[in-house]
């Protein structure tokens, strides 16, 4: 895997690091700004940070069409040995953004577990994911490219309810489309004490993550509505971040010693 160490700035080394867990696909070339901004924002507290490419994406080795939820959480669980090997630290918090977060909450147990685990708008329902991954991309060939996509799958055999083997130049391969469709994380006892999730939208799926997630010693839910929509496609073209965002996650893990 390929990851970039972020050491602590001055002399104001924490006991604690933290790992960043990108989301998937386009949502990961979107974030990357974010995460880097944040991770220069945390080393000057003098956290030591990891960002890291899961294998089979980004710079990390392998093809596209390998990448499994299995292996990204592995992927998880070496990269958090790895930062606390090279930082000197006992513990990390674990900060992911969608698929991210759902991978820090599938990941973590109990010999591989975060001090704390924030969660940012995690991916709830891996099959409603896969559906609103599918949307996209069939609008995005309707509005850039003008295709028809029913009459398009009867010409050349795909299938009529739309592309579901690729995600916006992304390849879904079939394990992973059934792994993402198995995935409920509102199913997942947290195997962290400290559990804190930000959302900027809740319904039904939130509700019952919520539920599951009480059983946590510790929890922190906070609703806060991004000033900044990084995921836009205005965003692509800016130097835009979610200051409000950052500024509580940075407040968060502030919380650790």
């Amino acid at each position: 895997m390929f990851g970039v160490f972020h050491p602590p700035a001055g002399e104001r080394a924490r006991g604690s690091a933290v790992l960043l867990l990108n989301p998937f696909g386009q949502e990961a070339i979107r974030s990357h700004r974010i995460f880097r901004v944040l991770a220069e924002r945390l080393a000057r507290r003098g956290f030591p940070v990891l960002r890291f490419d899961y294998y089979a994406t980004g710079d990390s080795d392998g093809e596209c069409e390998q990448g499994t939820l299995a292996g990204w959480c592995d992927d998880v669980r070496t990269a958090h040995a790895e930062l606390l090997a090279r930082s000197g630290c006992r513990a990390a918090a674990w900060v992911g953004l969608r698929l991210g977060a759902s991978l820090g909450l599938l990941a973590a147990r109990a010999d591989a577990a975060p001090r704390m685990l924030l969660l940012w708008d995690p991916v709830i329902d891996g099959g409603a994911y896969l559906d609103e991954l599918r949307l996209a991309h069939m609008n995005f060939l309707a509005e850039d490219f003008g295709i028809d996509w029913p009459a398009f799958a009867a010409r050349f055999g795909r299938p009529r309810e739309g592309v579901v083997d690729e995600a916006l130049g992304f390849p879904l391969p079939l394990e992973l489309r059934a792994e993402l469709r198995a995935m409920a994380l509102a199913a997942a006892p947290p195997q962290t004490a400290r559990v804190h999730v930000l959302v900027t939208a809740e319904g039904a799926a939130q509700a019952r993550l919520r539920e599951r997630l009480a059983a946590a010693p510790s929890l922190e839910w906070r609703a806060l509505a991004s000033s900044s929509p990084w995921n836009s496609d205005e965003a692509m073209s800016a130097a835009i971040v979610p200051a409000d965002v950052l500024d509580h996650i940075e407040a968060t893990v502030e919380t650790l010693p």
